[in-house]
């Protein structure tokens, strides 16, 4: 009887890979391996997003700061956040924007400043999109 439940149990293993492997062949997104130099290269990217909150920087220029091509940095991103590096950007402004607001004692000029944004109409935009 043991025998039978120890084969039964095989082929319910089996199945379950089988169908595990099945479905990620069938996704449209097939996910790529990332070393692990390429993902320490993207945490520095995160921390420089971070740290020059202030400061305008291209996805290129971040790439190239890192040391990797503007598609690896991309793709990573897409891969590790489920988003792009402008989007990253952006939704990290909004949440430093939203603290700001809630937790300092700035104005609306200053926090755009800190956050790296000088136009009036963008200022705006950005603070509307952290207040709701």
């Amino acid at each position: 009887m043991q025998s039978v439940f120890l084969e039964g149990k095989t082929y319910e293993i089996l199945t379950l890979f089988l169908q595990q492997f099945t479905e990620k062949r069938n996704e449209p997104d097939d996910l790529k391996l990332l070393r692990k130099s390429t993902i320490t290269k993207i945490e520095a990217a995160v921390d420089i997003i971070k740290k020059e909150l202030d400061i305008r920087i291209s996805v290129n220029a971040l790439a190239k700061r890192v040391g990797l091509n503007r598609n690896t940095l991309q793709a990573g991103f897409k891969q590790l956040f489920s988003t792009s590096v402008n989007e990253y950007m952006r939704d990290h402004k909004i949440e430093r924007a939203k603290v700001l607001l809630e937790n300092s004692d700035l104005n609306i000029t200053e926090i755009t400043y800190k956050i790296g944004i000088n136009s009036e109409a963008i200022s705006q935009n950005y603070l509307k999109n952290a207040t709701d």
